[in-house]
């Protein structure tokens, strides 16, 4: 379909999608604990050329589609 703007005719834009990319990758990262029944991740800090594998828990996430494993604290 054709839209005529001012005179000339004008091809329709095609709509690109956007995808929240930041979102997927936390989906992966993520993980539900079915014991302490939280949301936790594995973030690595380095300081001094060292790097440490620390666990972050979350308390008001979203739970839904999220992988069930206990988290280090738990084992």
């Amino acid at each position: 379909m054709n839209i005529i703007q001012y005179g000339r005719w004008k091809e329709p834009q095609k709509k690109e999608r956007k995808t929240n990319l930041d979102a997927k990758e936390c989906d992966k990262k993520v993980k539900y604990c079915t014991k302490c029944q939280l949301c936790w991740q594995i973030d690595y800090t380095s300081r001094g050329g060292s790097r440490k594998a620390v666990v972050i828990h979350y308390e008001d996430f979203v739970t839904y589609g999220k992988e069930r494993e206990l988290c280090l604290s738990c084992r």
